[in-house]
């Protein structure tokens, strides 16, 4: 059976989940979510920047109330700022709330907990949080630090672990349900990910293929490319800055671009993360790396070119693509995106 255009398009939508922003008010945030629900996105994720943006658990609960098809969860929050029990209750609760529809995006915290003076866990208490959350919403008693925990969700919440990097794709393969892969949108550097949850899975005794694999990119699209890279810029500096800190990460880069990467996270301004037209995105340009930026992390270009590489993604195993709506224009972009993908 040949598949018409019109399924094509709805298969790949459905293969596509928006990150939105709470907006300056509710009003804008169940705008949003109903025009991603509309559009026909599989799911919303907010992030949890709580110094910038609405507490993502209030802004979650909107997105609930406002949608009855799409699902929806925090991409990310962390096990820092809020302890894994209380992430636990708040996933469940939300579930509760719609119905079943919650997806618990979960990760070491980044740029948010630089914002608060606070510090990353460290792989191994990232992976003890992640199990100990995974357990909780599968209705299983749990321990952290020691302490017993419990837990009556209604039914099991899903837990995917954002990883950039190759090790803590390989902790998501063992602890958790899939894995928010965030380390960049080239085949080489997708099927590294992919064999690393794979081992993960394997090395836990369990089967790779109930690992989900979804890649978090930024994207953007334009009548050209260079016009697709400007409202992104924000986020690649922010990709820039967090992904690509570790030792193993840098020893990814071009010898040309290392030092140009290195200053741009010596001079980030947390304070500006992820604002479209502060002074990261200014910095990007200014370094030189906006196009490598964009090349490593983005699926940024023409219509076509953007359906291309979409299309390539999903061919070498991942489940689903999420975007962050960040611009200045977040509606044009979930209509411009979810067009692009007709």
């Amino acid at each position: 059976m040949i598949m018409d255009v019109a399924d094509l398009s709805r298969e790949r939508i459905g293969r596509a989940g928006a990150i939105l922003l709470g907006g300056r008010d509710f009003g804008e945030l169940r705008n949003r979510a109903r025009l991603a629900e509309e559009l026909g996105f599989d799911l919303a994720g907010l992030g949890d920047v709580p110094m910038h943006y609405r507490e993502v658990n209030v802004c979650l609960a909107v997105v609930a109330e406002a949608t009855s098809r799409i699902r929806f969860g925090p991409m990310v929050t962390n096990p820092v700022s809020r302890h894994p029990g209380v992430v636990a209750a708040a996933a469940a609760s939300l579930d509760a709330l719609s119905a079943g529809r919650l997806v618990l995006g979960l990760g070491a915290g980044g740029g948010p907990l630089f914002s608060m003076g606070l510090s990353v866990p460290k792989r191994p208490e990232l992976r003890q949080a992640t199990a100990t959350i995974r357990s909780l919403l599968a209705g299983e008693p749990s321990r952290w630090e020691g302490r017993p925990l419990t837990l009556g969700p209604e039914r099991p919440v899903p837990v995917y672990l954002a990883a950039y990097g190759l090790v803590t794709a390989r902790i998501a393969g063992e602890v958790a349900d899939g894995v928010l892969f965030a380390g960049g949108t080239s085949p080489e550097v997708v099927m590294s990910a992919l064999q690393a949850v794979a081992d993960g899975a394997s090395a836990a005794g369990r089967d790779p293929g109930e690992v989900d694999f979804w890649v978090m990119t930024r994207a953007s699209v334009g009548s050209t490319v260079e016009d697709a890279y400007a409202p992104i810029r924000a986020n690649l500096a922010s990709a820039g800055s967090h992904g690509l800190r570790s030792e193993a990460q840098l020893a990814t880069v071009p010898e040309a671009l290392i030092d140009a990467v290195r200053e741009l996270q010596r001079r980030y301004d947390q304070s500006e993360h992820v604002k479209w037209d502060g002074a990261n995105a200014r910095l990007v340009d200014e370094l030189g790396l906006t196009e490598y930026l964009a090349e490593r992390f983005a699926i940024a270009g023409t219509p076509e070119h953007v359906r291309r590489r979409f299309d390539d993604l999903v061919e070498l195993g991942v489940t689903r693509v999420l975007v962050p709506a960040v611009d200045r224009e977040p509606e044009h972009f979930l209509e411009a995106f979810a067009a692009a993908l007709a």
